[in-house]
């Protein structure tokens, strides 16, 4: 048996693998550390006297979609060697997410709030001026469910996921609730 021909099957470079996940790593890192020390996921506004302005739900989930298609993008493009892997629902579902991050931004940058104070991650993703909200719940955990479902289906089967029409139209209605829901907000004056 020692006459039989052998091969290597290679599926991965390991030098480009290596390089992506220190490239993905580098930019997590970064951005977390940019999100601690900076407002880049902070609502807009003054801020408060004391700590630190709340996290913005719309940002961060923006913010989660960016990496994950991001990540996603370049673990593909190493194991299959196409650039042509992002469809036509991951741009609606980018642009859905955008459309959520520019609007909570405006909406929040057109009316005058008072400061207000940090309560913890994900207090401050699930609160409005009032507590704990269901709106902001719901987006939040479509968000959560959704981006597991598309990490499984990357790692899975080595694809970007289709997202059909009516998935991408229910991300739409939650940010439209979200967003309809965050305009009709009045601010709670202070010490009431």
């Amino acid at each position: 048996m020692e006459n039989e021909k052998s091969f290597t099957l290679v599926l991965v470079n390991k030098t480009w693998f290596t390089v992506s996940i220190v490239i993905i790593v580098a930019l997590i890192i970064l951005f977390l550390l940019l999100a601690a020390k900076t407002n880049i996921l902070r609502d807009v506004g003054p801020n408060p006297d004391v700590g630190r302005k709340p996290y913005s739900l719309a940002l961060v989930q923006m913010a989660v979609w960016f990496f994950a298609i991001m990540t996603s993008w370049l673990l593909l493009y190493v194991v299959r060697h196409s650039f042509n892997t992002i469809s036509d629902t991951l741009v609606l579902l980018m642009g859905i997410s955008a459309g959520t991050g520019i609007g909570g931004v405006a909406i929040d940058t057109n009316r005058s709030r008072p400061a207000k104070q940090s309560q913890g991650f994900i207090k401050d993703i699930v609160s409005d001026d009032y507590g704990v909200s269901f709106h902001r719940f719901q987006i939040f955990a479509w968000t959560i469910v959704l981006v597991a479902v598309f990490i499984r289906q990357v790692t899975a089967y080595l694809a970007m996921p289709e997202f059909n029409s009516s998935l991408l139209v229910l991300m739409g209605i939650s940010s439209g609730t979200y967003l309809g829901v965050k305009v009709t907000e009045k601010p709670v004056e202070n010490g009431g």
